[in-house]
């Protein structure tokens, strides 16, 4: 295990209705419900496995699970929890809570119990973590590979395209569902609102999300910088966040933004300019890694059987 492991918060909060999917996901069946403890692959719960590899992993400890906690005790499922059982932003909120206060000033790694992490795709990711650590954010980027037929029943996702630097040629990658933050750094109040934002669009298309993500960004900024102003207080976000959102949002709509431009905007956008100061040589980092299996999470009908039949195989052989 590392000096240092991280503790690790999985989500394992659940849809009440289907998600909507983009127009390349037509024909497809979304899954509803707590899909950690409603799905079975292998035999086994998909948050057992979850659990089990993650903690295989090494990196992580204390792990939590953040979700309905008389659900998961009714299912024998032995990890600590994080009682809650509501939007998704209130949920990351309850986590953080649990984990800084189980691990104060420690980063926090957050995942969700909808992927099947492969070991040393997981292990590669977390060494790329370790040697340029501490990070305020630190999100891979999960390259498409060459062969879309390994994409297998999760091809519909929406991509994104950034390029290395400026100059080199475009990279196709889908986000990963693996990311470490360092909560003193951030805005959370801004935060917890864009998550809530973005899943709700979480299988949209690329264009869309950005779209319902901007106009969420907008509003809550310019309520925040309200609120200043009735109290007879500065305004202190308009100007600093909204230069930052609405250039990196125009640059990743257009899919020609070199990598280290979106760090130094998500960077401006959700660390608080007081951190900001103090830490100047801390950074939001995006690498790029190759782990599919920390982008494929299940969301669909056809992704649960492939699932299982990919379990299945490896069983038999």
């Amino acid at each position: 295990m590392p000096a240092n492991p991280v503790p690790l918060v999985v989500l394992g909060g659940g849809d009440r209705r289907p998600a909507r999917l983009p127009a390349e996901g037509r024909g497809k069946h979304p899954l509803t419900g707590h899909k950690g403890l409603d799905l079975r692959i292998g035999g086994r719960r998909l948050i057992e496995l979850v659990l089990e590899r993650m903690r295989a992993s090494g990196a992580f400890d204390p792990i939590f699970v953040a979700g309905p906690a008389e659900a998961y005790r009714a299912a024998g499922i032995g990890v600590d929890l994080i009682d809650t059982n509501s939007s998704f932003g209130v949920n990351i909120g309850a986590a953080v809570e649990a984990a800084s206060a189980a691990r104060p000033g420690s980063a926090i790694a957050f995942t969700t119990c909808d992927i099947l992490p492969v070991f040393e795709e997981l292990d590669a990711a977390m060494r790329e973590f370790r040697r340029g650590e501490p990070y305020d954010l630190w999100f891979p980027l999960v390259r498409v590979p060459a062969d879309p037929s390994l994409l297998g029943a999760s091809a519909w996702k929406p991509r994104y395209r950034f390029r290395a630097a400026a100059g080199e040629d475009r990279v196709e990658i889908l986000p990963s569902h693996l990311i470490v933050v360092d909560p003193e750094a951030l805005r959370l109040d801004f935060v917890f609102r864009l998550m809530d934002a973005g899943y709700r669009c979480r299988n949209r298309s690329v264009l869309y999300r950005l779209a319902l993500l901007f106009g969420t960004f907008l509003a809550t900024i310019v309520a925040h910088d309200l609120g200043r102003i009735v109290r007879g207080r500065r305004p202190t976000r308009v100007r600093d966040i909204l230069l930052s959102g609405s250039a990196g949002a125009m640059r990743l709509g257009r899919g020609n933004a070199p990598v280290a431009e979106i760090e130094d905007a998500v960077r401006g956008i959700f660390v608080r300019r007081e951190h900001r100061d103090r830490h100047p040589e801390r950074r939001a980092r995006m690498p790029f890694v190759d782990g599919l299996s920390l982008a494929l999470d299940i969301d669909t009908e056809e992704e649960a059987r492939e699932a299982e039949s990919g379990i299945a195989a490896r069983t038999r052989g």
